[in-house]
Order: structure tokens, then C-alpha cells, then sequence
């Protein structure tokens, strides 16, 4: 395969698109995945986050029971 043509192949052997689709319908699958991606990313950084807040209340709680000892 040519390395040129890797990034416009892989899609059609991984079933992503369909061998019969246009340019039109493959820039229209793309950009529904891009945006698919963007939320699931944007997702996953907001519940790092609550985890983050979640583990420094916990230390913040620990760190409070220690000092009143």
C-alpha cells in the first residue's frame, strides 16, 4: 500500500465507510465523528475532574481529623 494512500484507505478497509459513498457522505462521516469524539473527550475530562475534586475533598477531610487529634 502506498503510504500516501494509508489515510484515505484505512477508513474503507476498517468498514467505516462504504465502498459506493461520496466525497460528500465521507466528509459528512467524518465530521459526525469528529464531533462524536469531541463530546466523548469532553466527557471523560469532566469526570476526571469530579474524581480529582472528589479525591482532594477526601485528603482535605483526612488532613482535618488528623489536625483535631
Amino acid at each position: 500500500m502506498d503510504p500516501k494512500m494509508r489515510k484515505e484507505l484505512w477508513p474503507f478497509l476498517l468498514r467505516i465507510f462504504p465502498w459506493s459513498s461520496t466525497y460528500e457522505h465521507r466528509e459528512s462521516i467524518r465530521n459526525d465523528l469528529f464531533i462524536r469524539y469531541q463530546r466523548m473527550k469532553r466527557n471523560r475530562i469532566k469526570k476526571i475532574s469530579k474524581a480529582k475534586e472528589a479525591g482532594e475533598k477526601f485528603y482535605a477531610n483526612v488532613e482535618s481529623s488528623i489536625l483535631k487529634v
